[in-house]
């Protein structure tokens, strides 16, 4: 795992980022980023703002998405690059 995101879980992805070790970090909400840099293990990039997730999106060679309304980004953010693939989740009603 190379990267992880929330909008503004923070709590969860302090956890997740202990557990995981990412080298990397987004949180969507900026104004959150203070807290979330405090619980978090040293040596992990935090990236915090609008575009936090989308520049965590081109890190490894699968990404895999399933923040609420990110589908809906503009096209150019985030997309992978050359050989790389999203593995968008689905929800099964």
């Amino acid at each position: 795992m190379v990267a992880l995101g929330a909008a503004t879980s923070v709590d969860r992805l302090a956890a997740q980022a202990a557990e995981f070790r990412p080298a990397v970090v987004a949180l969507a909400d900026e104004g959150l980023a203070p807290r979330l840099k405090d619980l978090l293990p040293a040596g992990i990039e935090l990236r915090a703002g609008a575009d936090a997730l989308a520049s965590i999106a081109t890190l490894a060679e699968v990404a895999v998405n399933g923040v609420v309304g990110f589908r809906r980004a503009p096209r150019h953010a985030g997309r992978p690059g050359r050989g790389r693939r999203w593995a968008w989740p689905t929800r099964n009603r």
